[in-house]
């Protein structure tokens, strides 16, 4: 019987008596977070956010003594510096953990825009930080190079780091999510045709930024920015924006992972009261951009929590008949409104990526807002 890289992976961590994962969905680990979902010896929990997981880890060693896993993705380092500087570091609390790292951005001309700089700097980061690491740079690694990054952080009570080079769990198949009839593409459409022309849309990371792209690209009725990287703060970005030109409508398309990762922007927004503020949450309870691993909660009540933010209305969105109602009132309901559309996950493995630099398509957003009309 032939084990896959990540199953190796996941054993390894067993025998090393590592029993306790958190961390954040990432394309290239995401077999390996798709086994610690199921695996009933080690407790799992799918993080908000980065800095969370490293909390979250730092309170199960301080619980149990044991040496817990952390995975992300390396675009999410940034977000584990305070708590790992401030709390982990062996200057403060000295807690060790075992980061998993997969390495986007390592091969720049394979990669895309958002990823090809943070894939220059992460040793360098983790060098910053004091982590040593180990660098998987095929297969054959996998179990020996867990063990001794364990072995280390056992030896020397400081963490260490495992980066995963790209493909490295390439043998390890991740369920492929079936495009249901009422899809996210469908939906965005359907808002990109009913919003009035030359509207201000601002997308969400992921596959909501490649599928408004592909849309735009066969009509080009509005000005659109596509927050390729970021995960989390594209509504911030919408709120910078709403207040830069308060006469002119914008609308922010969001997921809920990436709402999740950085909830009090809901505060934010309802605090400031922006009425040219329309924010849609595609609410499918997976981070469907990375391999369709659960978010960390697909039971929050968006609804309740935007009006205890102070958001001035609320939709709910079941289908694409509901969907033209609401754009159909939107013009006519005060912001800012958030409107959930509840969906089941899903797109086409035909999508594909924008073409070009981000700087340029920068510059044509802000001649385009700067001229815009309401």
């Amino acid at each position: 019987m032939i084990i896959s890289n990540s199953t190796i992976f996941v054993e390894t961590l067993l025998i090393e008596d590592i029993t306790f994962a958190t961390g954040v969905p990432d394309s290239l680990l995401a077999p390996v977070s798709a086994i610690l979902e199921s695996e009933k010896n080690i407790s799992h929990v799918s993080a908000v956010n980065e800095g969370s997981a490293i909390s979250i880890a730092m309170g199960h060693y301080l619980g149990t003594g044991k040496i817990p896993l952390v995975y992300l993705q390396n675009s999410g380092l940034g977000n584990i510096v305070n708590p790992y500087t401030s709390l982990l570091h062996p200057d403060v609390y000295g807690i060790p953990v075992l980061l998993l790292i997969g390495w986007r951005g390592l091969n720049p001309d394979q990669d895309e825009p958002q990823h090809r700089f943070q894939g220059s700097i992460t040793k360098e980061m983790l060098s910053l930080l004091e982590i040593p690491f180990f660098e998987i740079e095929n297969e054959n690694q996998i179990a020996e190079l867990t063990s001794l990054a364990i072995k280390k952080i056992k030896g020397e009570k400081k963490s260490s780091a495992i980066l995963v080079h790209p493909n490295i769990f390439k043998d390890s198949k991740v369920m492929g999510i079936p495009v249901p009839i009422q899809s996210r593409y469908l939906y965005i459409s359907k808002i990109y045709e009913l919003l009035p022309k030359s509207s201000n849309i601002i997308s969400t990371t992921g596959k909501t930024s490649r599928e408004l792209d592909e849309i735009h690209g066969n009509k080009g009725l509005h000005n659109i920015f596509l927050t390729v990287g970021g995960m989390g703060h594209c509504a911030s970005i919408a709120i910078g924006l709403s207040l830069s030109q308060p006469e002119k409508m914008i609308y922010c398309l969001d997921g809920d992972g990436a709402m999740q990762m950085h909830l009090g922007a809901l505060g934010t927004i309802g605090n400031l009261g922006m009425s040219n503020f329309a924010h849609f949450l595609f609410n499918n309870g997976v981070h469907e951009s990375v391999g369709g691993q659960t978010v960390s909660n697909s039971k929050l009540n968006y609804a309740k929590i935007a009006l205890a933010c102070g958001y001035r209305n609320v939709k709910e969105v079941n289908d694409l008949n509901d969907l033209e109602t609401v754009l159909i009132d939107l013009k006519n309901i005060n912001g800012p409104i958030l409107i959930i559309i509840n969906l089941l996950p899903g797109s086409s493995d035909k999508l594909g990526r924008p073409d070009g630099e981000p700087v340029d398509w920068k510059k044509i957003f802000m001649e385009k807002f700067s001229s815009s009309r309401r």
